[in-house]
């Protein structure tokens, strides 16, 4: 099973799982009660947006926040069909938005610091946050509705096996494409025979444009798609 997470981090969000999170995925996938207690940004929630992911048929993942004196309320369901994944945040009531263990007051809720709010790789790169987050506005949760999903009041929707970027939706690829570190799209041909003028005028007329290397990474990520490629 340690494999299986591996992979589906690496094939998902396209980096190695962490020791932390490798640790807490087992123990759930083991039927075990974990809590889980991480910084900021440090992946989190890819914990339990890789469970469903590691089972061998589809499965619906429910989680539910836990009560407080003040109550911020909101239950997340994770969908996969073992191809697609996604995730919705259905916001019931928000009465706090800074707690007192993180410099807020722990009376009232409030605080300089509004919580963040949206799903975080924990690698600086595969994260979105929503246009609420670190804002009074969290208080408006239940009633804001996301302009690109229909539904009801409350409810934020993402689809979380492919990379996000930011706040930037996931690049799909056209069907000739390969999709490079989650930026960018490749096109690669068996026999080349256009020339750089003839290349650079089809990926013009394709809305693309010629892949140059300018880092290491680059050089082997292209070595990487040219080993597949050739097999």
């Amino acid at each position: 099973m340690e494999e299986t997470v591996k992979r589906v981090f690496n094939d998902f969000w396209g980096f190695e799982v962490s020791k932390d999170q490798l640790t807490a995925v087992l123990a759930v996938l083991e039927g075990n009660d974990v809590f889980v207690g991480m910084a900021t940004g440090k992946g989190k929630s890819l914990c339990f947006q890789c469970v469903p992911l590691c089972l061998t048929e589809p499965k619906l993942v429910v989680a539910v926040s836990p009560l407080r004196a003040l109550r911020s309320t909101f239950q997340l369901v994770l969908v996969t069909d073992g191809c697609k994944s996604f995730v919705l945040f259905n916001y019931d009531q928000i009465q706090f938005l800074q707690s007192g263990s993180s410099g807020g007051n722990g009376t009232n809720g409030t605080g300089p610091n509004p919580a963040q709010v949206g799903i975080n790789g924990g690698d600086g790169t595969h994260y979105t946050i929503h246009p609420y987050s670190r804002t009074t506005n969290l208080y408006n949760l239940p009633t804001w509705t996301d302009p690109a999903v229909s539904g009801p009041a409350g409810r934020w929707y993402r689809r979380t096996d492919q990379a996000l970027i930011g706040n930037t939706p996931a690049l799909v690829c056209p069907s000739s494409y390969s999709q490079r570190r989650g930026e960018k799209c490749l096109k690669m041909f068996k026999k080349p025979t256009k020339s750089y003028t003839g290349a650079k005028a089809t990926c013009a007329s394709e809305g693309a444009e010629l892949f140059i290397i300018r880092s290491h990474a680059d050089t082997e990520w292209v070595v990487g798609m040219l080993a597949d490629f050739n097999r």
